[in-house]
């Protein structure tokens, strides 16, 4: 089992922004405090009892607030923050604006959207407040300002949409003005001005080109997305390729030697000369292997477990036997495949 010794903060969070809470979790390294997170688990170790093990001995659990881990995909990341809360030691931070799950939005979370690295003052504000809770310290008034809230944000701006007509895009106004920095995000909660939410973006970015399964799957995730109409054109676009490759493969044909003209003293030296003659017909056997679809590689007896057949005459031995001929050939496989641009 993982150790759980010395640990200072636990960092809860959904998988799919570890890229971007890697970061956190090296600069609170940095600053001395000692860290653990899911991608601490060594291979093979069951993953959910080590999470909690880490979860119940750690003195501050910082849960990270996102768009995929405020939702039903975030379930793993409620329960730890339940955990945390009830033991008094949540210190809860947004990477994304976010409103969070209902039950924790009595405690305030500190705000680390598009934050610079250990020099963001919103960053300290983090890090002192993990050392207070580690500590047994209260906690510290934030010190960055704060932002406004996007909802603040939003009622501006559809104040002048009301005016302008920006909620109907009237002459690309919505366009125009959510290509603005400070807009953008909002216009991708309201799914204005062609901006796509984070979640599109992201899977649009994912998908693999020329998958035409890729994105049937997209059209079915977001049918009303802004690349919903550029995913269907794609789709519609597609073409059938056509690939040919040779596979070695071992076929196998019957294979039938008679006796031999020649008597030999021993029946061991009569079947060492049939299955000689054997390698010689098993060429001929497998000719039929050499068209188009087929190349042959190779011929040869299979001497596993022939049928066969001696008999004692003129003083010696004659063989034949009956059995197998192995072809090594060459087989021609012909695929089609659907690509999309």
């Amino acid at each position: 089992m993982t150790q759980v010794a010395g640990t200072d903060v636990f960092i809860s969070y959904k998988r799919e922004d570890r890229p971007r809470v890697v970061a956190l979790v090296e600069g609170l390294r940095a600053s001395g405090l000692r860290v653990w997170w899911d991608a601490d688990i060594p291979g093979g170790e069951p993953w959910r009892p080590a999470i909690l093990e880490q979860l119940e001995h750690a003195k501050c659990a910082i849960v990270v607030w996102s768009e995929l881990s405020v939702g039903p995909a975030g379930e793993f990341v409620h329960e730890e923050a339940s955990r945390a809360k009830a033991r008094g030691m949540l210190l809860p931070v947004r990477i994304d604006r976010v409103v969070p799950p209902l039950g924790f939005g009595e405690t305030q979370s500190l705000d680390l959207i598009d934050w610079s690295g250990r020099r963001d003052t919103r960053f300290n504000d983090v890090l002192n407040s993990a050392r207070a809770i580690v500590e047994g310290r209260p906690r510290p008034t934030p010190t960055a300002p704060r932002r406004p809230s996007h909802w603040t944000i939003g009622a501006v701006v559809a104040a002048t949409a009301a005016a302008v007509g920006f909620a109907a895009n009237v002459a690309s106004l919505q366009n125009a003005v959510c290509r603005i920095a400070g807009v953008r995000a909002l216009c991708a909660r309201l799914e204005w001005g062609g901006v796509p939410g984070r979640l599109e973006e992201a899977a649009w970015i994912a998908r693999s080109p020329g998958d035409c399964a890729a994105l049937r799957t997209f059209i079915e995730r977001f049918p009303r997305g802004v690349y919903a109409e550029q995913a269907t054109r794609l789709l519609q676009a597609s073409r059938k390729d056509t690939a040919e490759a040779w596979v070695e493969e071992t076929r196998k044909v019957p294979l039938f030697i008679g006796k031999g003209l020649r008597v030999w003293p021993t029946e061991e030296a009569a079947r060492a000369d049939a299955l000689e003659r054997g390698k010689r017909d098993a060429r001929l056997a497998c000719g039929g292997f050499d068209s188009g679809v087929f190349r042959l590689r190779d011929a040869a007896v299979d001497s596993s477990a022939p049928e066969w057949n001696c008999d004692r005459s003129g003083g010696g031995t004659r063989c034949g036997f009956e059995g197998y001929a192995v072809c090594q050939v060459d087989a021609k496989h012909t695929t089609e495949r659907e690509v999309c641009q």
